[in-house]
Protein backbone atom coordinates (compact mmCIF):
# COMPACT_ATOMS: atom_id res chain seq x y z
CA UNK A 1 0.00 0.00 0.00
CA UNK A 2 1.30 3.43 -0.96
CA UNK A 3 0.74 6.17 1.62
CA UNK A 4 1.12 9.78 0.49
CA UNK A 5 1.58 12.55 3.04
CA UNK A 6 1.56 16.32 2.72
CA UNK A 7 3.60 18.56 4.99
CA UNK A 8 3.15 22.25 5.61
CA UNK A 9 5.53 24.62 3.93
CA UNK A 10 6.25 26.30 0.64
CA UNK A 11 4.95 24.28 -2.30
CA UNK A 12 6.32 24.67 -5.78
CA UNK A 13 3.71 24.07 -8.48
CA UNK A 14 4.43 23.40 -12.11
CA UNK A 15 3.72 21.14 -15.04
CA UNK A 16 0.65 20.55 -17.13
CA UNK A 17 -0.68 18.68 -20.13
CA UNK A 18 1.82 17.23 -22.56
CA UNK A 19 -0.51 15.74 -25.18
CA UNK A 20 -3.89 14.26 -26.01
CA UNK A 21 -4.46 11.60 -28.65
CA UNK A 22 -6.31 8.42 -29.55
CA UNK A 23 -4.50 5.29 -28.35
CA UNK A 24 -4.72 3.53 -31.74
CA UNK A 25 -2.65 6.41 -33.20
CA UNK A 26 -4.02 8.43 -36.07
CA UNK A 27 -7.07 10.60 -36.46
CA UNK A 28 -9.32 8.12 -38.26
CA UNK A 29 -11.30 5.43 -36.42
CA UNK A 30 -14.10 3.21 -37.71
CA UNK A 31 -16.13 2.56 -34.56
CA UNK A 32 -16.62 3.16 -30.87
CA UNK A 33 -15.33 2.66 -28.23
CA UNK A 34 -12.48 5.12 -28.63
CA UNK A 35 -9.73 5.24 -26.01
CA UNK A 36 -8.17 8.66 -25.50
CA UNK A 37 -4.77 8.99 -23.86
CA UNK A 38 -3.32 12.11 -22.31
CA UNK A 39 -0.09 12.64 -20.41
CA UNK A 40 0.24 14.98 -17.47
CA UNK A 41 3.56 16.27 -16.15
CA UNK A 42 4.13 17.34 -12.53
CA UNK A 43 7.22 19.55 -12.24
CA UNK A 44 6.26 20.75 -8.76
CA UNK A 45 7.18 19.58 -5.27
CA UNK A 46 3.74 18.22 -4.32
CA UNK A 47 1.60 15.54 -5.87
CA UNK A 48 -1.37 16.74 -7.90
CA UNK A 49 -4.65 15.12 -8.85
CA UNK A 50 -5.94 16.54 -12.15
CA UNK A 51 -9.71 16.72 -12.37
CA UNK A 52 -12.02 17.79 -15.15
CA UNK A 53 -13.91 16.68 -18.22
CA UNK A 54 -13.28 15.44 -21.71
CA UNK A 55 -16.05 16.73 -23.96
CA UNK A 56 -16.72 15.20 -27.37
CA UNK A 57 -18.23 17.71 -29.80
CA UNK A 58 -19.67 16.98 -33.23
CA UNK A 59 -19.36 18.92 -36.48
CA UNK A 60 -21.95 21.48 -35.37
CA UNK A 61 -20.32 22.15 -32.01
CA UNK A 62 -22.90 20.27 -29.96
CA UNK A 63 -21.62 18.14 -27.08
CA UNK A 64 -22.09 14.46 -27.90
CA UNK A 65 -20.55 13.08 -24.71
CA UNK A 66 -19.06 14.36 -21.45
CA UNK A 67 -16.50 12.06 -19.84
CA UNK A 68 -14.65 12.16 -16.53
CA UNK A 69 -11.04 13.04 -17.33
CA UNK A 70 -9.66 11.22 -14.28
CA UNK A 71 -12.08 8.35 -13.57
CA UNK A 72 -9.66 6.55 -11.23
CA UNK A 73 -8.79 9.72 -9.24
CA UNK A 74 -5.12 9.16 -9.99
CA UNK A 75 -2.36 11.36 -8.57
CA UNK A 76 0.78 12.53 -10.35
CA UNK A 77 3.85 12.38 -8.14
CA UNK A 78 6.40 15.22 -8.09
CA UNK A 79 8.90 15.13 -10.94
CA UNK A 80 6.99 12.52 -12.91
CA UNK A 81 4.72 12.09 -15.91
CA UNK A 82 1.56 10.00 -15.72
CA UNK A 83 -0.56 8.65 -18.54
CA UNK A 84 -4.35 8.78 -18.13
CA UNK A 85 -6.94 7.04 -20.29
CA UNK A 86 -10.54 8.02 -20.97
CA UNK A 87 -12.90 5.81 -22.98
CA UNK A 88 -15.78 7.07 -25.11
CA UNK A 89 -17.95 3.98 -25.37
CA UNK A 90 -20.97 5.68 -26.91
CA UNK A 91 -23.33 3.78 -24.61
CA UNK A 92 -23.57 6.50 -21.96
CA UNK A 93 -23.70 10.12 -23.07
CA UNK A 94 -22.75 11.41 -19.59
CA UNK A 95 -20.28 8.74 -18.54
CA UNK A 96 -18.52 10.16 -15.50
CA UNK A 97 -17.04 6.99 -14.05
CA UNK A 98 -15.96 4.47 -16.68
CA UNK A 99 -12.21 4.07 -16.71
CA UNK A 100 -11.91 1.40 -19.35
CA UNK A 101 -14.01 0.05 -22.16
CA UNK A 102 -16.46 -2.70 -21.20
CA UNK A 103 -15.50 -6.15 -22.44
CA UNK A 104 -18.58 -6.50 -24.58
CA UNK A 105 -17.74 -3.33 -26.52
CA UNK A 106 -14.15 -4.32 -27.25
CA UNK A 107 -13.53 -4.16 -30.97
CA UNK A 108 -10.22 -6.01 -31.22
CA UNK A 109 -10.54 -9.16 -33.31
CA UNK A 110 -14.25 -8.85 -33.99
CA UNK A 111 -15.69 -10.01 -37.31
CA UNK A 112 -17.22 -7.89 -40.06
CA UNK A 113 -20.85 -8.33 -38.98
CA UNK A 114 -19.98 -7.88 -35.30
CA UNK A 115 -18.37 -4.59 -36.30
CA UNK A 116 -21.51 -3.61 -38.24
CA UNK A 117 -23.68 -4.41 -35.20
CA UNK A 118 -21.42 -2.35 -32.92
CA UNK A 119 -21.40 0.59 -35.37
CA UNK A 120 -25.21 0.49 -35.60
CA UNK A 121 -25.59 0.32 -31.82
CA UNK A 122 -23.08 3.11 -31.14
CA UNK A 123 -23.50 5.16 -34.30
CA UNK A 124 -20.99 7.94 -34.90
CA UNK A 125 -20.04 9.51 -38.22
CA UNK A 126 -18.00 12.49 -39.30
CA UNK A 127 -15.51 14.89 -37.75
CA UNK A 128 -15.40 15.28 -33.98
CA UNK A 129 -13.41 17.37 -31.54
CA UNK A 130 -12.27 16.18 -28.10
CA UNK A 131 -11.84 19.06 -25.64
CA UNK A 132 -9.94 18.31 -22.44
CA UNK A 133 -10.28 20.78 -19.55
CA UNK A 134 -8.40 20.10 -16.31
CA UNK A 135 -7.98 21.81 -12.97
CA UNK A 136 -5.04 20.95 -10.73
CA UNK A 137 -2.69 22.31 -8.08
CA UNK A 138 -4.10 21.56 -4.65
CA UNK A 139 -5.15 18.14 -3.43
CA UNK A 140 -8.86 18.75 -3.85
CA UNK A 141 -10.70 19.78 -7.00
CA UNK A 142 -12.40 22.65 -5.14
CA UNK A 143 -9.03 24.18 -4.19
CA UNK A 144 -7.36 23.70 -7.58
CA UNK A 145 -6.10 27.00 -8.97
CA UNK A 146 -4.28 25.95 -12.14
CA UNK A 147 -6.02 25.17 -15.40
CA UNK A 148 -4.89 23.18 -18.43
CA UNK A 149 -6.76 22.57 -21.64
CA UNK A 150 -6.16 21.12 -25.06
CA UNK A 151 -8.16 19.69 -27.95
CA UNK A 152 -7.85 16.93 -30.52
CA UNK A 153 -9.71 16.58 -33.82
CA UNK A 154 -10.55 13.16 -35.23
CA UNK A 155 -12.88 11.42 -37.67
CA UNK A 156 -15.21 8.47 -37.20
CA UNK A 157 -15.92 6.60 -40.45
CA UNK A 158 -17.90 3.35 -39.89
CA UNK A 159 -16.97 1.89 -43.26
CA UNK A 160 -18.39 -1.58 -42.55
CA UNK A 161 -21.85 -0.18 -41.78
CA UNK A 162 -21.67 2.28 -44.68
CA UNK A 163 -20.76 -0.52 -47.11
CA UNK A 164 -23.81 -2.56 -46.00
CA UNK A 165 -26.07 0.49 -46.41
CA UNK A 166 -24.66 1.20 -49.89
CA UNK A 167 -25.22 -2.44 -50.96
CA UNK A 168 -28.82 -2.38 -49.67
CA UNK A 169 -29.54 0.93 -51.42
CA UNK A 170 -28.00 -0.45 -54.61
CA UNK A 171 -30.23 -3.55 -54.50
CA UNK A 172 -33.34 -1.48 -53.75
CA UNK A 173 -32.47 0.94 -56.57
CA UNK A 174 -31.90 -1.93 -59.03
CA UNK A 175 -35.19 -3.63 -58.11
CA UNK A 176 -37.03 -0.30 -58.43
CA UNK A 177 -35.46 0.27 -61.87
CA UNK A 178 -36.38 -3.24 -63.10
CA UNK A 179 -39.90 -2.94 -61.66
CA UNK A 180 -40.42 0.45 -63.33
CA UNK A 181 -39.29 -0.92 -66.70
CA UNK A 182 -41.68 -3.88 -66.41
CA UNK A 183 -44.51 -1.57 -65.39
CA UNK A 184 -43.85 0.70 -68.39
CA UNK A 185 -43.87 -2.31 -70.74
CA UNK A 186 -47.15 -3.50 -69.23
CA UNK A 187 -48.71 -0.04 -69.64
CA UNK A 188 -47.51 0.22 -73.26
CA UNK A 189 -48.75 -3.29 -74.07
CA UNK A 190 -52.12 -2.57 -72.51
CA UNK A 191 -52.43 0.71 -74.39
CA UNK A 192 -51.50 -0.94 -77.71
CA UNK A 193 -53.93 -3.80 -77.20
CA UNK A 194 -56.66 -1.26 -76.46
CA UNK A 195 -55.99 0.59 -79.69
CA UNK A 196 -56.31 -2.49 -81.89
CA UNK A 197 -59.59 -3.69 -80.36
Amino acid sequence: MLILLSVKGEIKEGGGLLDLKIEEAGRFVNSLPIKFIYRFSNDGSERVKPAGELKIKNLFGFTTATLNANPQSGNVLPGSIRKFSVVWSGENKQDKTAATAPEETAKDGQGFFAAVKNQWKNFALGPYKAELNLAYGKLSEAEATNKAETSYRFFVIPWQLLSIIIVILGIVGFLAFVGLKKYNRWIIKKAQSGKFQ
